[in-house]
């Protein structure tokens, strides 16, 4: 289910990509410790979701469970936790809160500094996102 979901999400038909998140997470329930890290990565796709609905504060509620699952159980340099915080960005860049946003894509750009090439696309993403940021704060100011 989880990875039909993934399907869905990127072909951005959300309702049933939500659909079949919350069936992964209830048969992660049934199996699996609930801050299992499986868990996180389904929560945080839940999150993605949410965001794209514009349900923002739902959104933001599944992306810090997944945080703090992912918290717990892997190195806090790991990639999963960035892409995490990049998530969380995202949300708030759409919320057009620029300072949160650059915070968040800075917090993932530093692991990601650590554990990555710097030719890698995700890291190139995570500078791009972070110029964008920067330059929509300084036309607000």
């Amino acid at each position: 289910y989880h990875n039909l979901g993934v399907v869905y999400r990127q072909e951005k038909q959300y309702d049933l990509a939500l659909e079949h998140f919350h069936r992964s997470n209830e048969i992660n329930q049934k199996y699996l410790p609930i801050d299992h890290p499986h868990q996180a990565a389904t929560i945080n796709n839940i999150g993605y979701i949410y965001r794209c609905q514009g349900l923002y504060q739902q959104s933001l509620k599944q992306h810090e469970k997944a945080l703090e699952i992912r918290l717990k159980y892997l190195p806090e340099q790991h990639p999963y936790i960035a892409y995490t915080y990049e998530w969380m960005g995202r949300l708030y860049q759409d919320k057009n809160d620029h300072e949160l946003a650059l915070d968040y894509f800075s917090k993932a750009a530093n692991i990601l500094k650590k554990v990555l090439p710097s030719n890698h696309r995700n890291s190139i993403k995570l500078q791009k996102l972070i110029e964008n940021v920067k330059a929509k704060i300084s036309n607000l100011s």
